[in-house]
């Protein structure tokens, strides 16, 4: 078994006897009108990784959308959800054309990415000044500027709750910035974007540990 120390020291709260440890409090998963969309997240502080959805609308043209609830979670084969909701045109996009492509932003679009979320607009793509490319195996384009590209086909649209759809896909293609091969080097040169408690962010700090594997 594994012990790892942490990376940076804990602040004891007055009064907490036990050395290093924080004082827990409980959270509420509903409000006082018993409303429970996004409101525990919103107590909560997590980071989640930022990424650009990439679809085409019924008109052929492309559109872009920063998701956050989003994440890899299939290994073989190599599968991707994320969570939308179910008015906005990447949902029903996907919806109906079964395709889009996730692309990975570096903290240095973070400009250009707020401005992908903060409009409905046709025009947000020229706005923001990001450059859309061919994928190789699916018609929603790639997006230039960001580093990883991955292109999936529709594997399941699941209605979640009263106003959010989670869309898992299956990853035909994939590609990516040329990148050094020091596992370092590559988090340095892509330095990706993050968002925590309503706010986007970088990595500041990587740890010398490795993941420990039991086998």
């Amino acid at each position: 078994m594994y012990y790892l120390e942490p990376i940076f020291p804990t602040i004891p709260i007055k009064g907490d006897t036990r050395t290093g440890i924080m004082k827990k409090i409980s959270l509420q998963i509903k409000d006082q009108h018993g409303h429970t969309e996004r409101y525990l997240w919103k107590q909560c502080v997590f980071t989640r990784q930022v990424v650009l959805i990439s679809t085409v609308n019924a008109d052929g043209t492309a559109t872009v959308a920063p998701k956050t609830w989003a994440t890899p979670c299939g290994r073989d084969p190599p599968l991707f959800m994320f969570c939308c909701t179910d008015t906005h045109m990447t949902s029903q996009n996907v919806r109906s054309t079964k395709e889009f492509v996730v692309n990975y932003p570096g903290i240095n679009l973070v400009e250009k990415v707020a401005i992908t979320g903060g409009s409905h607009s046709p025009d947000k793509l020229e706005a923001a000044g990001l450059t859309l490319i061919p994928s190789e195996k699916v018609s929603p384009p790639r997006i230039a500027e960001c580093y990883l590209h991955l292109e999936c086909v529709l594997e399941e649209a699941r209605q979640s709750g009263l106003s959010d759809y989670l869309f898992i896909g299956k990853v035909v293609a994939a590609s990516s910035d040329l990148l050094p091969d020091d596992v370092d080097k590559r988090i340095e040169t892509v330095a990706p974007l993050i968002y925590v408690s309503g706010k986007y962010a970088g990595i500041c700090h990587v740890s010398d540990w490795k993941w420990p594997v039991a086998r």
